[in-house]
């Protein structure tokens, strides 16, 4: 009966990295696959404009505050080849790199799974390269617009202060002007859905009550 009792301490043990009071600065970051979509030209090109999956990169460095809101500051970079232009194979890509302030609520609990939602809000720089639709004409450009996003995930405490993400993100700029080799503009709009998958690590002490759990299960599992 020992044996089981102290068998059943060192789990709790292993186990009380997942309690809560998870909060203080920390730094994220993670990959990102993204399929963009809304991709109509107009302008000196019309059209529908199909992307292949792409892929990107993320991070951030923010705060959690005890009442489970963070605020957070976000670099990220996204990349997708082009597939077809009205159904002709086209050649070239679009990337955005931006960078937002994003506010996000996470659902501080016991069980080392945290859910969370946010949305964030600055800017984007949209590049189209290196674009051959034919008869000439080429775009090779980038613009600046105003962007934001909608996010929910999930965090899975590995210990107290790193967790492992998973993420969905729906990420929107405002229309983007171009000026093609023939000095015509090409306007479009650049959305994309995107999933994330990364780490996230909380600088400081663990928390209060995860120190306290490790403490008393420790004290559980000495003979008596």
């Amino acid at each position: 009966m020992r044996r089981f009792a102290a068998a059943a301490a060192v789990l709790l043990a292993t186990q009380a990295p997942a309690v809560a009071e998870v909060y203080g600065p920390y730094i994220s970051g993670g990959a990102l696959g993204q399929i963009v979509t809304d991709r109509d030209l107009s302008g000196a090109a019309v059209g529908d404009l199909d992307m292949n999956i792409g892929a990107g990169v993320t991070s951030a460095l923010g705060y959690q505050f005890r009442n489970g809101m963070r605020l957070e500051a976000e670099i990220a970079y996204r990349r997708n080849d082009a597939e077809d232009f009205n159904g002709a194979n086209v050649n070239g890509s679009l990337s955005t790199l931006g960078g937002l302030m994003n506010v996000v609520w996470e659902y501080d609990n016991p069980s080392g799974i945290y859910p969370y939602i946010g949305a964030g809000a600055g800017m984007a720089h949209v590049q189209a390269n290196d674009f051959n639709f034919g008869g000439g004409q080429t775009l090779d450009d980038g613009s600046s617009e105003f962007a934001w996003q909608g996010l929910a995930g999930v965090a899975f405490a590995v210990d107290p202060n790193l967790s492992l993400i998973a993420e969905y993100r729906y990420f929107r700029t405002g229309e983007s002007d171009f000026t093609d080799s023939n000095g015509a503009n090409i306007s479009m709009r650049y959305a994309a859905h995107s999933a994330m998958l990364g780490l996230r690590y909380r600088f400081g002490d663990a928390p209060e009550l995860a120190r306290a759990a490790t403490t008393d299960s420790a004290a559980a599992a000495m003979p008596a």
